[in-house]
């Protein structure tokens, strides 16, 4: 005779046989298929990317860039042939201003381009491509959302993911319909709206000179100007390394050579210096416009002539060894400007800094449009003599207004030999001294003061490293930006009468206009993984066959297995009945054998079985056997502290999930557990370990080595007391590991006071579990501040622990599953927020948590529940937590369970 057990591993776990696929494979390939089975499983439901938009600014009444920001829209691959209505994704090296103007005419909602990160290095055809296109894009108006997604590995897995996806317009309708079918869609969204026009676009002028020797009124003056913003595609990926960001560094250096030249009456020259860093440079030089208006109204005023001998402007001079003197109109040789040009033309042919190849370039202004090629035209149209050096020969080099202008492009030594061969043209200019056999000023005491050679170099890498980490597109350039504010404070440091000028658009009709939104943090972009409509169709159908065919296998049962196990009707009989054990019907079968001895071998061979139900406790037992514990009864669900797992997760079979702790210094040490403490004095008591660099679960063992508590760790770094009183609150002790500061949370499972005295063996450990009880450290005391918590759930009215709502896997209270949480009431002030929660199961203690305001990403043991989560938990839910969340970034939490079997816990 055979057990009753073979008969259900035919029936239930042969997977040859009907049954077991319709009742075991089919809801496994069901549940895996959408993980696991997809060709990109980058996107389990969704995902959030930094995206950066197009700038959009408006400039003499002329729109220019991206006009839209919202996208919400399924998203194609730019070759794709249905792009109607649909987000197309494509690579820049891709994008040329051909495709783009044809993918417009497709009909595109928007468009995605994966950009390059500005580390990388571009080539010289790159940076070609990118340019024309940056130069004809910025020069109109784009009336599609554009954004821009750094490259990374995330944005590569889902280009590839929407590359696999073929394009089946051309197949058959047949194949066409499989794809829809079986193909992953994805749907981008960008929650921003049209960004509306700004009441505050304004642009800052920093200003400062140096008084010659003599009577300041009567003294020449030079200019030297630097525009300091930049432009590009998106304000997130702009650098303008060599434009301007090389001519702003030109412009610092020269300010400090000549203040610690005119500190000294001696070393004083005939010359008023003014240095301007002018702003709007990529908006047709709006800040140097606003200085000569300025110029003139006072010369006006005062009645008197223009004593400007000549103007600098400094543009570009990071890369190549050649420099070009731009000017409007050829200066005579007498002239300031024609002194200058024959110095560096001279110091060129000589090499005295190094090899320069340099060069003038003569360009008539345009007067018949508002824009200037060069910053010099606009002094020039003013009757001011001046000229532009820059590597570049010509203004219609792309670079100008690029985000391929990067801070590894740039040369340190281009930089510093421009330099030099400025400020020593300049030096014999002001002083008068031509004769390049002369040498009318000692070097050595222009770099001494801390300014050697080392220093010069350590003094231009630290300000372009700054300049080119922060985005200096004009609209970004607040009076508060990093950059404005540090350009503001050196001014003041070397020059005398600073002054910061705001220049503001023309209500009437103005210059330049900014827009709400534009930053350099990006935007969120969401990325949903969908299914089309025809999906959802034939998926219904699906369910629907399935629950059918488990309806006509449960309504025929007898009939069916008859035939799975080639029953011969005459030699056997079925009978069925029900019964009750814990609240659970459930089905018995009664098969009685009438065969005769010869048919046996042939019973045997189709695993059949003589069942004979003696009693309804054996039935019980053997079923729950047989159905691996998924059908329970009440004393299953029973809270038995007989494991400590951390980290809650949807799926209990999930190794991140639901994770084992060692309940023994032996076992923590063959799982890679450190000890950090051995102590019985000081906050916290006994033997505590933990896995290097993980503070998020540090376990506590007592004196005989036997679990006896938890704690988690923060990073104090991590916290700030805006959202959330941290210090103050008791619940958090301050602790340092490893060199790292931490706030620390602490939990028991015995009485503190047994810890460091008796503890507990093997013995204690295997009849009592993983603890006795639970106490909360709340103060810097363990004993005297150590707080029981309710083992039982019928105490827990009594308390201020209210109950919450009730969740799967995570606890129950009279077979319904709750948290509960510390004082929780409507008005609850945000800062007496408890980090704590209770979890029961059947009355009884069968976890807890922690949970602390802020999103602190530093262990895997931590979830972040959302908002809807939180509120959904609690009831009442305090009206201050979801601004007081939302402002924090998020919650962080972490559950831990006294229950091996933590499947069991379902609502």
């Amino acid at each position: 005779m055979f057990e009753v057990n073979d008969i259900f591993d035919t029936i239930f776990f042969r997977t040859t046989t009907l049954t077991g696929f319709v009742f075991y494979w089919l809801p496994i390939i069901c549940i895996l298929s959408p993980t696991y089975l997809s060709p990109f499983a980058f996107v389990d439901a969704t995902q959030e990317f930094k995206a950066y938009r197009m700038v959009q600014f408006d400039l003499y009444g002329q729109a220019y860039g991206s006009r839209q920001a919202f996208v919400s829209s399924e998203v194609r691959l730019w070759s794709n042939t249905n792009l109607n209505r649909k987000a197309a994704l494509i690579r820049l090296e891709k994008l040329t201003i051909e495709r783009f103007r044809s993918l417009i005419s497709k009909g595109i909602n928007s468009l995605f381009v994966v950009t390059p990160t500005t580390n990388s290095q571009w080539t010289d055809e790159q940076k070609s491509d990118i340019c024309d296109l940056e130069t004809i894009l910025l020069g109109e108006s784009v009336p599609i959302p554009v954004y821009f997604l750094p490259e990374t590995q995330q944005t590569n897995d889902l280009y590839k993911s929407i590359e696999s996806r073929r394009d089946s317009t051309k197949d058959s309708a047949l194949a066409v319909l499989y794809d829809m079918i079986t193909a992953d869609g994805y749907q981008l969204s960008v929650n921003t709206g049209k960004y509306s026009q700004r009441t505050d676009s304004v642009l800052y002028n920093i200003a400062g000179k140096l008084i010659g020797h003599g009577i300041e009124e009567r003294l020449p003056k030079i200019l030297l100007v630097a525009h300091y913003d930049a432009l590009g595609f998106a304000n997130g990926l702009i650098q303008g390394a060599d434009s301007n960001a090389s001519g702003v560094l030109i412009l610092l250096k020269l300010i400090r050579l000549f203040s610690k030249l005119y500190a000294k009456q001696t070393t004083r020259a005939k010359y008023n210096l003014h240095f301007l860093f002018a702003a709007g440079g990529k908006l047709n030089y709006q800040g140097s416009k606003k200085w000569i208006d300025d110029y003139h109204d006072q010369k006006h005023q005062q009645q008197l002539p223009n004593d400007i001998d000549v103007v600098i402007c400094l543009d570009s001079l990071g890369q190549s060894n050649e420099l070009f003197m731009h000017v409007s109109k050829p200066p005579k040789e007498t002239q300031p400007a024609g002194i200058l040009r024959e110095l560096l033309t001279q110091l060129s042919e000589k090499s005295t800094y190094g090899p320069l190849n340099f060069e003038q370039v003569h360009k008539k202004i345009l007067k018949t449009s508002d824009f200037v090629a060069w910053e010099h035209e606009k002094y020039s149209w003013s009757k001011l003599p001046g000229f532009t050096l820059s590597r570049l020969n010509s203004s219609k080099s792309c670079s100008h207004s690029s985000i391929s202008d990067v801070r590894n492009d740039v040369e340190l030594a281009s930089i510093e030999r421009n330099y030099q061969y400025i400020s020593d043209a300049l030096i014999r200019l002001i002083f008068n001294k031509t004769d390049l056999n002369l040498s009318i000023i000692d070097r050595t005491y222009l770099l001494s003061d801390q300014q050697s050679d080392n220093d010069q170099i350590s003094f231009t890498k630290q300000w372009l490293t700054f300049l080119t980490n922060y985005s200096r597109s004009p609209s970004l350039l607040t009076k508060t930006h990093p950059i404005v504010v540090a350009l503001e404070q050196y001014a003041h440091r070397y020059l005398t009468n600073v002054v910061k000028t705001t220049i503001r658009p023309s209500k009437k009709d103005p210059e330049f206009v900014f827009f709400d939104g534009d930053d350099d943090q990006g935007r969120q972009l969401y990325v949903y993984r969908i299914k089309p409509a025809i999906f959802d169709l034939v998926l219904a159908i699906f369910i629907a066959a399935y629950l059918g065919i488990v309806y006509v296998m449960t309504a025929h049962w007898p009939f069916i297995l008859n035939i799975l196990i080639r029953y011969k009707p005459l030699a056997k009989t079925f009978s069925s009945s029900s019964i009750q054990y814990g609240g659970y019907k459930q089905f018995v079968l009664t098969i009685q054998d009438d065969s005769s001895e010869d048919d046996e071998d042939e019973i045997k061979r189709y695993a059949i079985a003589k069942l004979v139900i003696s009693d309804e406790e054996s039935v019980l037992q053997w079923w729950k056997k047989r159905t691996c514990g998924l059908l329970l009864s009440a004393d299953d669900l029973e809270s038995k502290w007989d494991s400590f797992k951390v980290t809650w997760g949807p799926n209990s079979f999930n190794p991140e999930y639901f994770v084992k702790q060692p309940r023994t210094i032996a076992e923590a040490k063959q799982n890679n557990y450190q000890q950090i403490s051995d102590q019985c004095e000081d906050i916290f008591l006994r033997q505590r370990f933990m896995k290097p660099n993980d503070y998020g679960v540090i376990l506590i063992y007592d004196n005989q080595g036997t679990i006896a508590g938890v704690q988690m760790g923060i990073p104090a770094s991590m916290i700030t007391d805006k959202f959330y009183k941290y210090s103050t609150q008791k619940m958090f002790n301050r602790d340092t590991i490893a060199g790292v500061e931490l706030y620390i949370l602490t939990a028991y499972f015995v009485d503190p006071r047994t810890i460091c005295q008796s503890g507990r063996n093997p013995s204690h450990l295997n009849h009592e579990g993983t603890g006795t009880g639970l106490w909360l450290q709340n103060g810097s005391n363990p004993i005297r501040d150590s707080i029981e918590m309710p083992l039982y759930d019928n105490t827990v009215n009594n308390t201020k622990w209210a109950k919450g709502v009730c969740l799967p896997t995570m606890g129950m209270s009279n077979n319904k599953r709750y948290h509960y949480w510390y004082d929780n009431r409507l008005d609850k002030s945000c800062d007496e927020f408890f980090p704590a929660f209770l979890l029961y199961n059947k009355n009884k203690l069968a976890g807890f948590g922690w949970i602390v305001i802020g999103k602190f990403e530093f262990t895997k043991r931590t979830e972040f529940p959302s908002i809807t989560v939180i509120a959904s938990s609690q009831e009442p839910f305090p009206v201050c937590m979801k601004n007081r969340i939302q402002e924090a970034g998020g919650m962080t939490a972490m559950h831990h369970f006294f229950n091996n079997e933590t499947w069991n816990i379902l609502c």
